[in-house]
């Protein structure tokens, strides 16, 4: 497993980092494939007061306790298309980012059967512009309201989306692959950072059914931290959309919402009495498309 870090000899530190544009393509053909106990879902949504297909929705398929089972996103044409999905009773959820959500009723999916569910959503925007930012951090928002809570909605919308697109394999990434390298020296017992750069070689490409960037598991990072020294040198690790979204994650951090700008950012820090080491730092949307530019933290 490719790890998110690389080092340099006594006093460096490089950490790979990876800028990702992720299109969908695709007919819309349905080519079942036979498979005991699935059926196929396939559909379009659009916009129910204009009509017009919703592009990059995500379709989720929730089974009877609420637990995602597949999941696809529309294409251009609004469509999507779900194959060897569980038989039963289940639902659907629409999400887009930027865009409040739906849930479906129940229906009943056949083995073998080919279901087709044209859904329209009302695009109604999600309002960060006007949120509230009181400073208040809180370790458990989950099942809460309030600025962190709403913020974390929208974010947590972009890492489902990133994180399912990596384990399917199915997209096309171009990536743009670079080095940031830091060099430290020694002030009494403290090494403080002396220089910072971006190397200037670069690779870029695409890449198909490939993770760009992969962390240590969410569970390993909570349990040893996201630093260790390895040798003569210390090793850095990095969260990817999977470790975010984790109870692990989540169950160590505590979170608030902050503002700068045009931007409203879902700031997270390390629970009280964590001795590990820990990273914080911010996940930053733009305030009017709800859409998440970045992810900044340091150790």
């Amino acid at each position: 497993m490719p790890r998110p870090t690389s080092r340099l000899p006594g006093f460096g530190l490089a950490i790979g980092l990876a800028l990702l544009t992720v299109t969908v393509t695709g007919s819309g053909a349905v080519a079942q494939v036979e498979e005991a106990g699935t059926g196929a879902v396939v559909g379009q949504v659009t916009d129910v007061r204009t009509g017009a297909p919703v592009v990059g929705a995500f379709i989720e398929v929730l089974d009877e306790a609420g637990e995602r089972l597949t999941a696809a996103l529309t294409r251009n044409d609004g469509r999507y298309t779900l194959l060897r999905v569980p038989v039963g009773r289940l639902r659907l959820r629409v999400e887009r980012i930027g865009l409040l959500g739906t849930t479906t009723e129940p229906f009943e999916l056949r083995e073998g059967g080919l279901l087709v569910r044209d859904l329209s959503i009302e695009a109604e925007a999600v309002q960060l512009e006007g949120i509230s930012v009181d400073g208040q951090s809180r370790c458990d928002f989950r099942d809460r309201d309030g600025a962190a809570a709403r913020v974390w909605n929208e974010a947590r919308k972009a890492l489902d989306i990133a994180a399912w697109t990596e384990d399917s394999g199915l997209f096309e990434f171009t990536a743009e692959i670079y080095q940031r390298e830091y060099e430290f020296e020694r002030q009494g017992r403290r090494r403080v950072k002396r220089a910072e750069k971006i190397a200037d070689e670069r690779v870029e490409g695409n890449l198909l059914g490939q993770r760009v960037f992969r962390s240590l598991e969410a569970d390993t990072l909570a349990r040893d931290g996201f630093a260790r020294k390895e040798g003569p040198d210390y090793a850095y690790y990095a969260p990817d959309a999977s470790v975010l979204l984790s109870d692990a994650f989540l169950d160590t951090h505590c979170f608030r919402a902050v503002r700068d700008g045009d931007r409203v950012g879902l700031r997270f820090e390390p629970v009280a009495g964590r001795e590990l080491p820990e990273i914080e730092g911010t996940l930053w949307l733009d305030s009017r498309t709800a859409l998440l530019e970045e992810m900044e933290f340091e150790y």
